[in-house]
């Protein structure tokens, strides 16, 4: 195919249970100007073998030694033939009209450099819809106030946005390599803190939740994530948007939860009194208080009760 109008770029590794629904999903949608790049990463099981029943020609599997997400997405867009690069993690699947809806979305907005739908949070026969930004018409707007909607909640996801291709050579920004958490994260700040994105409210793509080997199993963390540190450098040296003070609160009380939970109450303690005791996320707080003055092997009986409940669902 002479340029597509999309590449969509899977990174793979190990998800021969999931990768064929993935690639469907592509090939179902409902506009075909697109080409799909399997950036294999090393993968040791059957991944592979099972992409070569598919005969479509806009189908490509790229291999690499294997070095982790960031690399084989970033190997991806640096092979992408298309307009618009697109990301799809081969545990998670597009909605039929999900490309149909972006490509809408950067003709209505050519002044964005990235577009992004909501999504579904999936879990066995689950399906929740994610946090939508209020104030933003059926028919899709431009985000204002990013890291504001961001500290409220992700309302997009991996999976469900799309960047110019230009975008990633024009800045040289890539996604960190040797980063297993939050390292998209970093490439969507750069967007928020360079450009505009463009948003429909419609929930087109699926983010399957509790998968082995997922990108999304790793939901709790106890250190500071490198793309937080960089974040609160850049806004140190005065480089301050609107929310992102409050998206760094959270994110504070977030890994004191996390820390709280895993028995390390005195960095938790820290975490807490380093925001005093405003009424910001409250509720969040008052969780927080509670844990800390719950005994630990109680907490720990919790967790697994609620594991035990999540399994039989």
């Amino acid at each position: 195919m002479i340029n597509p109008k999309f590449s969509v770029v899977i990174p793979l590794y190990n998800k021969q249970d999931h990768i064929i629904t993935s690639v469907e999903s592509v090939l179902l949608q409902s506009f075909d100007n697109f080409e799909i790049l399997v950036v294999d990463d090393g993968s040791t099981d059957n991944s592979c073998a099972k992409l070569e029943n598919i005969t479509d020609p806009r189908l490509k599997i790229l291999h690499k030694s294997n070095g982790g997400v960031s690399s084989a997405r970033n190997m991806g867009i640096k092979h992408a033939q298309g307009e618009y690069v697109a990301f799809l993690d081969a545990d998670d699947e597009y909605e039929n009209d999900f490309l149909l809806e972006v490509l809408k979305l950067f003709e209505r907005f050519p002044q964005a450099d990235a577009c992004a739908t909501a999504y579904f949070r999936c879990r066995i026969d689950q399906k929740i819809q994610s946090y939508i930004p209020k104030n933003i018409p059926n028919s899709g707007g431009l985000i204002t106030n990013f890291f504001k909607h961001w500290a409220t909640g992700s309302f997009f996801c991996a999976s469900s946005i799309v960047v110019k291709k230009n975008y990633f050579h024009e800045y040289d920004k890539w996604f960190p390599v040797g980063e297993a958490v939050g390292e998209d994260q970093d490439v969507w700040f750069h967007i928020a803190e360079h450009s505009l994105l463009a948003y429909s409210p419609i929930c087109l793509s699926n983010y399957n939740l509790g998968i082995e080997n997922s990108l999304t199993t790793s939901n709790k963390f106890t250190t500071e994530l490198p793309f937080v540190t960089r974040l609160k450098s850049r806004v140190t040296k005065g480089t301050v948007l609107p929310g992102q003070m409050l998206f760094l609160h959270k994110y504070d009380i977030e890994r004191a939860l996390s820390n709280a939970l895993c028995g390390k109450k005195l960095e938790a303690f820290k975490l807490l009194k380093k925001h005093g005791f405003s009424f910001s996320f409250i509720k969040l707080k008052l969780l927080l208080v509670i844990i800390l003055m719950t005994p630990l092997p109680l907490i720990n009986t919790l967790r697994r009760l609620r594991k035990k409940l999540n399994e039989t669902r």
